[in-house]
């Protein structure tokens, strides 16, 4: 297992539950996890809306879950002249649960997620890539999720895989802004870069979220709202895991992007007796919620950098 990998697993779980940016010191101590493993959060806010891709009767919204990638290691990807296999385990296997937990059954490879946001450049969060292996062991897949009933999410196509060039930019600011930008070996054919916008959505404006939850195929969580503002970053309740580590929300109004998620609640609890775990559930108004990096952040240092020259241009 690569350390860049383990590192994240373990900076995510840190971050949800003590809501810091110290915890690169732990991966060691953790270094026999997997990608997805039993360390990685979930919480539910209200009505659990996880959905896989195709169940969204939204088409507009299943077509931004195009440009969102799972960050996969590169040893879990198996490519071919045409097809590439996603090798992971059990979602419900890897993390102990309860036979009665959505998508128990599906494969949970990705450990990060992110977002197209020019034609060579994804975003995701700084914690995800603080590693100095991160670029030389982590794959970019994109296409990994369920966008038609009975599709193989472990199925790609090898074009839809990517390895990363270098990391253009990354910062983990506490409590607040977390973010970083990569840049891909090559520009990404047939996904289209989203907008970010301008600035952080208010409280009581409803979002929605596209990521690989506990490295899971996407999945779409709507019905969210803002609950406050802060500095470099806003909360909302937003039903998110571990892997959503660098998904993007999204405004539900204009379909921008809105921020990345970052850290949150505590997640997994165990059943009453049972010696399995189930997602842990918050009444709507209920728990801390879950933080996000303002868009503007990101969009700030994204312009920087293309206005310096040596890479695709952003869609803006």
């Amino acid at each position: 297992m690569t350390v860049n990998t383990l590192k994240a697993l373990v900076l995510f779980a840190a971050l949800h539950i003590v809501v810091a940016a110290e915890a690169s010191s732990n991966a060691k101590a953790l270094a026999s996890l997997k990608p997805a493993a039993s360390q990685t959060p979930l919480v539910i806010y209200g009505k659990d809306n996880r959905m896989d891709v195709f169940e969204d009767t939204d088409i507009s919204r299943r077509e931004l879950a195009e440009s969102v990638v799972a960050i996969v290691p590169a040893s879990f990807v198996q490519k071919g002249p045409i097809d590439a296999i996603v090798n992971g385990s059990k979602y419900g296997e890897e993390n102990n649960l309860c036979k009665s937990e959505k998508f128990w059954d599906q494969v949970a490879p990705a450990y990060c997620s992110g977002v197209l946001v020019a034609d060579n450049i994804i975003a995701t969060a700084g914690h995800c890539v603080m590693d100095t292996s991160f670029c030389a062991s982590a794959n970019f897949v994109f296409g990994f999720n369920i966008n038609t009933q009975g599709k193989d999410p472990s199925k790609v196509k090898s074009e839809d895989v990517y390895s990363c060039k270098r990391v253009l930019h990354d910062e983990m600011v506490g409590d607040g802004a977390d973010f970083a930008l990569v840049e891909l070996d090559r520009p990404v054919v047939g996904r289209k870069p989203l907008r970010l916008a301008s600035a952080a959505p208010k409280p009581a404006e409803d979002v929605f979220i596209i990521g690989h939850p506990v490295g899971l195929p996407a999945k779409i969580a709507d019905g969210a709202k803002v609950r406050r503002n802060d500095n470099g970053f806003y909360v909302a309740n937003l039903d998110s895991f571990g892997g959503n580590s660098g998904s993007p929300v999204f405004n539900s109004a204009t379909h921008e992007i809105a921020g990345l998620l970052v850290r949150g609640e505590q997640d997994f609890k165990q059943q009453g007796s049972s010696r399995c775990a189930v997602s842990y559930h918050c009444q709507d108004g209920l728990c801390r919620g879950e933080d996000v990096t303002n868009p503007d952040v990101v969009k700030n240092k994204l312009e920087d950098i293309l206005n310096g020259g040596g890479v695709a241009a952003a869609h803006r």
